[in-house]
């Protein structure tokens, strides 16, 4: 009885290997065409070489991706440092990080051309809190490319509520980064 059971485990066995085997044969199963297993270059080859722009053969390699080149530009002649992966001016960059450097920083971000400020109450107004975004926009020094936004709050009773900010204010506070900005132009050409 035993040695039956075990013929019967492996005939059950031996019908599940060739279904699957046969399943595997079936002729919903597409096998690949010889131009499939081709390579690209065997591809290439068969075409009759590189096609080029007009569809004619070329023998200059073209290239995807050109990292790094630079295009036909004009050289920028306006005192601007640009990191290859960023878009902000660096005097910029650093004319508003010192101009605004009493307050706390709660983010910054040199590639998005983006400080932020945490709230900051000046000592001779308690009840009166400030909080600062810089964005640089662009590579260029030019006054259009830094804007900037003040945010400011007055203590009533224990909430703070906000208050429209005056435009002289962040007129001043531009001005005063782009001094600075100037100032690191004219030490850095020292």
């Amino acid at each position: 009885m035993l040695h039956y059971k075990n013929t019967r485990r492996h005939i059950l066995a031996s019908l599940v290997a060739l279904m699957l085997l046969n399943a595997c044969n079936s002729p919903n199963v597409r096998r690949a065409t010889e131009e499939e297993n081709l390579t690209v270059e065997d591809k290439r080859d068969r075409r009759g070489g590189k096609i080029g722009r007009e569809g004619k053969p070329d023998d200059k390699p073209r290239k995807l991706f050109s990292f790094g080149k630079k295009k036909n530009k004009a050289p920028n002649t306006q005192n601007t440092i640009v990191n290859a992966r960023q878009n902000t001016n660096v005097y910029l960059w650093q004319g508003a990080l010192e101009t605004i450097n009493f307050m706390p920083l709660l983010s910054s971000d040199f590639n998005g051309g983006v400080i932020a400020t945490d709230w900051y109450s000046p000592p001779e107004k308690p009840a009166q809190r400030y909080k600062i975004t810089v964005r640089i926009i662009g590579p260029d020094f030019r006054s259009d490319a830094l804007s900037v936004n003040v945010f400011s709050q007055r203590l009533r009773g224990s909430v703070w509520r906000n208050e429209d900010t005056d435009k002289d204010t962040v007129r001043k506070i531009e001005d005063t980064m782009l001094t600075r900005a100037r100032d690191l132009i004219a030490d850095a050409k020292l």
